[in-house]
């Protein structure tokens, strides 16, 4: 796993998928590694769609309701998406 640009980000940066108008899943993956990262979401390589269909992660966890866990590596980080949509970046 790379080295983070700000290490202090990653044990603490969460964003959540809610409110009015929530996020894709894959929109807040992107936006949550990019803050980490502190650049641009248009600035990150490889894309997310180099490492997994970012239309499969939005319908896997649109509307899911029972308690789940999804976890991936992306950008040297393991990104996990919590039960009530909370995105960790590790």
């Amino acid at each position: 796993m790379k080295e983070p640009s700000n290490p202090e980000n990653v044990s603490q940066y969460g964003s959540r998928l809610g409110g009015d108008s929530p996020p894709r899943p894959s929109e807040a993956v992107i936006e949550a590694v990019a803050a980490v990262e502190e650049i641009q979401p248009w600035d990150l390589e490889p894309p997310l769609y180099d490492t997994l269909d970012p239309d499969a992660l939005d319908s896997l966890l649109t509307g899911v309701s029972a308690r789940s866990r999804l976890e991936f590596d992306y950008h040297g980080y393991t990104v996990v998406i919590e039960d009530g949509g909370t995105v960790v970046i590790e």
